[in-house]
């Protein structure tokens, strides 16, 4: 049985002389094409995300943003019954880490000092926990609080950050299989994400660095023996306007928000004890961002998404009395 988790992790950032714009603390598109609407089983499990790729900027010279976030899931073992609907209690944490920020500039100029060098850093950890709820005829719900811890390092996100998580999926039969001719059974999975971040002040120095956001993300996919195709989507905007400055909110105005959308397919398989799921996904609408030259910004990324149980209790064997 495939295990599809959520998993949550870092936001992207804007340094120096790469790109100018700043990204959500929790990255547009990262946990699309996931479900973490269902109950999980017991138990608990790994996640990992791997994602790279960037803006294109001027010369097509590239600022490319690589990261790895591995992340620990706990269904645990208490559960709810509320109306008749029953619900497990499951806690997730992460913590990420960007393994390299290739900071691209414009043609001609230089960067002062070491502004402009690759950098390998922790980003803020983030503990959520809530219920995760069986609806019945193949819907589930879940939804998740808590949020993400300040670092104070040289990425400039030393920041509390309030996330909730909010998911709704449907999983069901398309086409049962099993003609005379053969044929494995197709089923269907939509699966719809929400995310709103609300974010504080720099810890230090008490300035806003980061604006409220809210995420919405997409998967939907058939499934066919061990294999997943289909296609995941995203959709991200402040919820307040920012400082990003005149370069990304246009002629005088320093002041506005950003917004973005992107598409792409979706292939998973199922092996035996691990789910690999691969994913290309490039931008179909950006409003304010943009490259170093003005032009508008296209963003392009591939993600690998990896899950793998690594504990489950261990059922009980049946018991025979023998007189």
């Amino acid at each position: 049985m495939k295990t599809k988790i959520a998993s949550v992790a870092l936001g992207a950032l804007a340094l120096c002389c790469g790109s100018a714009y700043a990204a959500p603390v929790t990255p547009p598109g990262e946990e699309a094409g996931l479900n973490a609407a269902p109950v999980l089983p017991e138990g608990v499990y790994f996640v990992n995300i791997f994602g790279t790729g960037g803006d294109y900027l001027v010369d097509d010279k590239r600022s490319n943003l690589t990261f790895d976030v591995p992340v620990i899931v706990w269904a645990t073992p208490w559960q709810l019954n509320l109306f008749g609907f029953t619900g497990r209690f499951e806690v997730i944490a992460a913590a990420p880490l960007i393994d390299n920020v290739g900071i691209a500039q414009l043609p001609g100029t230089t960067c002062a000092g070491n502004a402009c060098r690759d950098i390998t850093a922790m980003y803020n950890p983030l503990l959520i926990a809530g219920f995760a709820w069986d609806l019945g005829r193949g819907w589930s719900f879940s939804s998740f609080d808590g949020g993400y811890a300040p670092v104070d390092n040289e990425l400039g996100q030393n920041i509390w950050v309030y996330n909730n998580r909010s998911w709704l999926s449907w999983s069901g039969t398309l086409f049962p299989g099993g003609m005379k001719d053969g044929g494995e059974a197709i089923k269907g999975t939509i699966a719809i994400e929400n995310i709103v971040g609300l974010t504080g002040n720099d810890v230090n120095t008490g300035l806003r660095v980061k604006p409220d956001y809210d995420n919405v993300n997409l998967g939907a996919y058939v499934t066919v023996g061990k294999w997943d195709v289909g296609l995941a989507a995203f959709w991200t905007t402040d919820l307040e306007d920012f400082a990003y400055g005149p370069g990304q909110c246009g002629g005088a105005v320093v002041r506005c928000a950003q917004s973005r959308a992107a598409i792409g397919p979706l292939v998973e398989y199922d092996f035996t004890g691990i789910s690999v799921q691969a994913q290309y996904t490039f931008d179909v609408y950006d409003q304010n961002y943009r490259n170093l030259d003005g032009s508008k910004m296209q963003i392009n990324q591939f993600w690998l998404k990896t899950i793998i149980p690594l504990w489950s209790p261990t059922a009980l064997e049946p018991v025979t009395y023998k007189k």
